[in-house]
């Protein structure tokens, strides 16, 4: 579990807090696997799921500020924890690109894999 932090906590005591090994081990964790024998489960899937019952139902735009949200809240390289509307407008940007790549990734290996069967 996290230490508890805050909004108002001094810029020092925020950056002391993302340095911490609990918080640095949960920021390079966000996007592993809570366990093998479930290869699509990580921490940000978890995490999404609790937000949304259906996550085919969630916007994109959505589940990228969450996740950008959760990656800027505990990286080390961002200041403080809340987001200026730059600093989350690039990160959404990013994510929605992956999302989109990672969509684009699997179609191009289904039709692959429909094109070794045709005959």
């Amino acid at each position: 579990m996290l230490p508890f932090i805050n909004a108002l906590t001094s810029p020092s005591k925020i950056s002391q807090w993302k340095s911490s090994p609990k918080v640095s081990n949960c920021y390079k964790k966000l996007f592993f696997l809570i366990d093998r024998l479930y290869s699509d489960i990580t921490y940000m899937s978890r995490i999404l799921d609790r937000l949304w019952s259906d996550m085919n139902k969630a916007p994109i735009v959505h589940v990228a500020f969450v996740i950008s949200t959760c990656e800027n809240t505990l990286n080390l390289k961002v200041e403080g924890i809340t987001n200026s509307e730059s600093i989350i407008k690039k990160s959404i940007k990013k994510n929605m690109v992956i999302f989109f790549l990672n969509n684009i990734s699997k179609y191009l290996k289904l039709k692959f894999i429909d094109c070794l069967f045709i005959n």
